[in-house]
C-alpha cells in the first residue's frame, strides 16, 4: 500500500496531525508549522503568549458566540477588502518587506490572489475554521504513530510556541523545532526545504 506524508500549518497543523491519528496504515510522516493544540487540554495555556487582540477575540467567542460571529464577520469585511492588495501586505510587513522570501513582493501577490478568491464567497469557511479551533479534536495526539516534526518561530504571537511544546510532549515520535528571530509569517516558508527534506527521509 501507498503511504503518504502531511503537511500542516497555523490552524492546518490539527488536520494533518487528525489524518496521522485517524489513517495510521496511510501516513508515513507528518509536518506541521506553527499549530494550535487542542482546546482545554490539560496543561497548556491556550492564550498565553497570544497578542491582546487574539485574547480578547477568544474571550469573546468563548463568553458570546452572537456576538462574535457579529464581530468576526465586520472585521472579515474590512480584511477582505484591504487583503486583496498586494501593496497592503507590503506595508504590514513594515522594515521586513522585501527582506525574505516571507515577505517578498511576490509572496504579497499570492496572498492577495489567494484572500480575494477567499472571500468571493464570504467568510462562513472563515468563521467554521476559526470555530473548529476551540471544538474537540476527536482524537488523541498520543495515538499517532507516524513521525511528526514540529516547527515553531519564537517569536509568534499568533500561535504562541508552547502549542507545540505541549504537542511535543504528547505526540510519541515528535521531533521540535524552535527558531529564535522567526513568527507565524516566516515559520514555514524560512524552512520549507529543510522540511521537505525531513519528509523524503521518512518516506
Amino acid at each position: 500500500m501507498s503511504r503518504a506524508a502531511v503537511w500542516g500549518s497555523s490552524v492546518g497543523g490539527a488536520y494533518a496531525l487528525a489524518t496521522a491519528a485517524l489513517l495510521p496504515e496511510a501516513i508515513a510522516s507528518v509536518c506541521v508549522f506553527a499549530p494550535l493544540g487542542p482546546y482545554g487540554a490539560p496543561g497548556l495555556d491556550f492564550t498565553e503568549g497570544m497578542s491582546d487582540g487574539f485574547r480578547e477575540e477568544i474571550r469573546v467567542f468563548l463568553d458570546d458566540p452572537g456576538r462574535a460571529r457579529a464581530e468576526f464577520q465586520a472585521r472579515s469585511a474590512e480584511f477582505a477588502r484591504l487583503s486583496s492588495s498586494p501593496a497592503w501586505w507590503m506595508d504590514r510587513r513594515a522594515d521586513r518587506a522585501g527582506k525574505d522570501a516571507a515577505h517578498s513582493q511576490e509572496k504579497a501577490d499570492y496572498l492577495a490572489l489567494v484572500n480575494r478568491d477567499g472571500y468571493a464567497g464570504g467568510d462562513e469557511g472563515w468563521w467554521e475554521d476559526w470555530s473548529a479551533s476551540f471544538l474537540p479534536w476527536g482524537f488523541d495526539p498520543a495515538a499517532i504513530q507516524a513521525p511528526v516534526s514540529l516547527w515553531h518561530g519564537l517569536r509568534d504571537t499568533a500561535a504562541p510556541p508552547a502549542h507545540s511544546r505541549w504537542l511535543a510532549t504528547h505526540i510519541p515520535h515528535a521531533t521540535a523545532h524552535f527558531p529564535a528571530d522567526e513568527d507565524h509569517t516566516n515559520i514555514e516558508e524560512n524552512n520549507r526545504s529543510a522540511a521537505i527534506a525531513w519528509v523524503r527521509s521518512h518516506m
